[in-house]
């Protein structure tokens, strides 16, 4: 009878010890994204082409203000608004991590 009480302990203890270190600790790792972002406030983007560094982004009316915005690298940049082939807005300008900046054009 000790043998099989020592024996249930012993089975005890050890399904405790297996079952308390089943569960590994978890590590989880993010990445803040810090890249400033720019959007437009603009009466009728209809028809207007978001143009940063000579690079075309299409139309305006994907990065207006409040609910979108055009991400950039931080740095100086040159941004262009067009109408066909007519520049509405144009400004050279840096733009810094972490920020969000708004651009207001014919309001």
């Amino acid at each position: 009878m000790k043998n099989l009480s020592l024996a249930l302990t012993a089975t005890l203890l050890a399904l405790t010890l297996a079952v308390g270190c089943a569960k590994q600790p978890i590590r989880t790792t993010t990445i803040a994204d810090t890249a400033p972002q720019v959007s437009f406030k603009v009466a009728d983007a209809a028809g207007l082409e978001l143009v940063v560094d000579g690079v075309s982004y299409g139309d305006l009316a994907q990065y207006t203000y409040p609910e979108r915005a055009v991400q950039l690298v931080p740095g100086q940049h040159l941004i262009i608004v067009r109408q066909g082939e007519q520049v509405v807005y144009q400004e050279s300008r840096y733009f810094s991590e972490a920020t969000q900046s708004t651009i207001t054009i014919n309001e």
